[in-house]
Parts: C-alpha cells; structure tokens; sequence
C-alpha cells in the first residue's frame, strides 16, 4: 500500500444534527461527500423472508442483527435474502442510515464460487409498488466494510412519493444492526477543517489485538494492546515488512 497523501478532516455541525461521509463499498466508488440529518428515527417494522419480525433486532446497534438467512457452503455466500422495511413516511422524502457489518468471501472463496456457477450481489433497494410487485430502485447501495460502518441510503428521487414499503435484496452475507430513517430533508450547515500532518513516522508496531464483547464476530480492535503475532495465517509467499505510519 502507497499512501500519497493523508489529511484529518474535522467536520463542525449543530450539536443536535449528524454527519455521515459517503461509505460502503461499491462497485462504482463516490466521492468524498456529507450526509447531514437530524432525528433520525427507527423504521416502523422491520421483517426477514417468512414475515419473521425482526423490528426490534435493527432499532439499536446492540450486535443483534436479522440473521435468518440460510448460509452457502462457501465463505460469504447466502441463498438471497430480503430485510423488509416500512418506513412508517413517505418514503420518497427519506434517508436510511443502515448501520452493520459484511462477513466476507475471500479470493478463494471467489473462486470457488465462480467454478460452480455463483457470484455475489450486492445489495439492491427495491420499492414496493401499487400493484404489489417489487421493482429496483437502486441496484448497489454498497456493503459496509468497517464493523460496524454506516451506509447512507438516499431515497430521495428514487421512489415514487407516497412510498412506505422497501427492502434490502442481496445473495451476501450482510448483517444490518441498525437501520434509521431520517425524513429531515437535510442540508445542514457543517464547517469542514482540513489539517496536514507535520510529522509522519513510518515504523514497525505490530498487531492491534482482537477483542469482542461476547466472544462473536465482529471483531474489533484493541489498539493498546500490541502483539508481534498477527492474529489471522499467514499466506506463503515474499512480502514487505509490516509497518505502520503513526502522523502528529
């Protein structure tokens, strides 16, 4: 990895509103923007495939997430699912704020897949329409690579107004811990502050431990706590020497 150039960005905004950067992984990257809300709030119900509900699971980031879906026998493959939503508003007004995690295929795993025949969907917003059926309304809403990570979901445009009911359709295996929709209409005013590094120091620290508050994935990192062990295999091979780039 070649980093060419780092900044911290401070983003000031009224303390009663949020700011979320455009996130997710797609298959077409955007650039750098903001989304700004204020009372944001959960949908109205929420349910897997079968009408399970599963409104109480995405009201809070809590590590209990709609999980019902069946899992392929590869890595990060899952029969294709839907996470229902009534957003309880007009949903061509809203933003979802969809906070969760993606349990990932490897390469390998990619390959194996792509042997038998398979590959991976990403996530599609569908809206329901008058007559009942579905219909897609955003093919890539993006997958969240941290753990937890928010991706901002804009609906506004993308809807028919007087839309209530969505869902998340994917073969992958996302677990969305929280799922808010915000009817504020946005455009907030924020301040944003680029500031450079005046010092940067590249050298060899090590590997921040794993930890997880109930012994199951997502993992997350312990960052004071610095093993000389990396905590997943090694793959065989030449590689650089691990470093890390420490900025003041």
């Amino acid at each position: 990895m070649f980093v060419d150039r780092l900044q911290l960005i401070a983003v000031d905004h009224p303390a009663d509103v949020e700011a979320y950067p455009n996130e997710g992984l797609k298959a077409r990257p955007s650039g750098f923007g903001l989304t700004t809300t204020r009372g944001a709030k959960p949908v109205a119900r929420a349910t897997e495939d079968g009408g399970r509900d599963v409104t109480a699971r995405v009201a809070a980031v809590d590590r209990s997430y709609p999980d019902g879906f069946r899992l392929d026998a590869i890595r990060g493959y899952a029969e294709t699912h839907a996470l229902t939503l009534d957003l309880g508003a007009d949903a061509s007004r809203a933003v979802l704020l969809l906070t969760g995690w993606t349990d990932y295929a490897f390469s390998g795993d990619n390959v194996a897949a792509s042997q038998s025949g398979r590959s991976l969907t990403p996530p599609a917003l569908q809206v329901k329409a008058a007559n009942g059926e579905w219909r897609t309304a955003i093919e890539d809403v993006g997958i969240p690579v941290g753990r937890p990570q928010t991706v901002v979901v804009n609906l506004r445009g993308k809807v028919p107004p007087g839309s209530r009911e969505v869902r998340i359709l994917t073969n992958m295996r996302i677990y969305w811990d929280q799922v808010l929709v915000d009817s504020s209409g946005g455009g907030f005013p924020t301040v944003l502050t680029r500031i450079e590094p005046a010092v940067a120091d590249l050298h060899w620290r090590g590997f921040s431990a794993e930890s997880t508050p109930d012994g199951r994935e997502p993992y997350g990192y312990n960052y004071a706590k610095v093993s000389a062990v990396s905590p997943w295999k090694q793959l065989i091979g030449s590689y650089t020497h691990d470093r890390s780039l420490c900025l003041d």
